[in-house]
């Protein structure tokens, strides 16, 4: 699967850079509330399984760290990671 770049260019999908987005996002709320390695490999699974199966992924932008407009579980803050993909309307 290749994904085109807001500069233009076409790379090889990485699922490791949605892996390591997702663990980042994880290191960033308490400790408590954070999610185990399966669970971050089963929800890495998910989107790459459905966006594999339904559609054309243009651009993964790791947005980062970033406040929330409302406080969701006590945290003001929380972790970005936009992934544009073209598909059917009817995909989950």
């Amino acid at each position: 699967m290749k994904i085109i770049k807001r500069n233009g260019t076409e790379v090889t999908f990485d699922l490791s850079k949605i892996i390591n987005a997702i663990t980042k996002a994880n290191n960033e709320v308490s400790e408590d509330n954070r999610l185990s390695e399966e669970q971050i490999q089963s929800l890495v699974e998910k989107f790459k399984g459905v966006v594999e199966a339904n559609g054309t992924v243009s651009e993964v932008d790791e947005w980062g760290k970033r406040r929330l407009a409302y406080p969701i579980n006590d945290l003001m803050e929380g972790y970005y990671v936009l992934m544009t993909f073209t598909a059917a309307a009817a995909v989950p």
